[in-house]
Parts: structure tokens; C-alpha cells; sequence
């Protein structure tokens, strides 16, 4: 049997421990690993204001589910998703 290598797509990206991931608020961070070092999901092109009843954030990425379970917060550690808005800095 011949054994495939694995490859890094993002060497330079830091790993998480499982015991630190275990914690992880962000879902989507919690299975693609950290993004970008300083970035935050307030800042990411996925992340969308839905209002219904209030107002909740929601990724695109991740998908809604019209519940608690897929709300995300401006705050927390962006994923390895993470692309820029393209509105900021204006």
C-alpha cells in the first residue's frame, strides 16, 4: 500500500491544540482552523446582518438555520475562510 503525504496548504498558519479548539465559541473556526492573525469575523465578507424580531449575525459560509445555533458574533476569531470586506477602510 502506498502511503499518501500530506500536505500543509497554510504553513504558516499556528495550530490549535484540540483542548484550545474544544472551546472555541466559533463553529466555523472550530473545524477549519484560525484565520488570519488580528481579523475578526466583524470584518469578514461572510458575516450578515439578518433582522427578524432583532437583529442576528449569521455566516454565509455556515448557513442559517433561523436559530441560535448558527448566530455568530462581530467579535470573535476569524476562521480560515476569512476573506476582507471589501468596504473597509471606507
Amino acid at each position: 500500500m502506498i502511503e499518501a503525504e500530506q500536505l500543509d496548504l497554510f504553513p504558516d498558519m499556528p495550530t490549535p491544540s484540540p483542548a484550545e479548539m474544544e472551546k472555541e465559541p466559533n463553529k466555523m473556526r472550530k473545524h477549519l482552523g484560525p484565520g488570519p492573525e488580528g481579523t475578526t469575523c466583524g470584518t469578514c465578507r461572510y458575516l450578515y446582518r439578518k433582522k427578524w424580531g432583532g437583529t442576528y449575525f449569521k455566516c454565509e459560509l455556515y448557513g442559517d438555520s433561523n436559530g441560535p445555533g448558527t448566530d455568530f458574533r462581530k467579535k470573535w476569531q476569524s476562521c480560515r475562510k476569512y476573506e476582507a470586506r471589501e468596504d473597509e477602510g471606507e
